[in-house]
């Protein structure tokens, strides 16, 4: 079974994950503010410094290896089981 990009928004509509499945079982794992505005002045000016500084302005993924995809899935299960006891 093919695995495409996976969108999961936060209970209170404010956040999302994202989860991308790469090569060899590793997984992007982004989490966006789902804000409705455009972004102020403030915040543009901060992505640029950050583009201009470190080429890069997103500092919200994460890339899991496939033990650490494990890891995580494992402990998902395992608070869910918690929860239904």
């Amino acid at each position: 079974m093919s695995v495409g990009v996976l969108g999961i928004k936060c209970s209170c509509w404010s956040e999302m994950a994202v989860v991308e499945p790469l090569d060899h079982g590793e997984i992007e794992l982004a989490i966006w503010q789902t804000n409705k505005g455009t972004a102020g002045w403030r915040t543009r000016l901060r992505h640029i410094a950050r583009i201009l500084r470190h080429g890069d302005p997103y500092t919200d993924f994460i890339i899991l290896d496939r033990e650490r995809v494990e890891a995580l899935s494992a402990a998902m299960f395992d608070a869910l089981a918690e929860a239904e006891r």
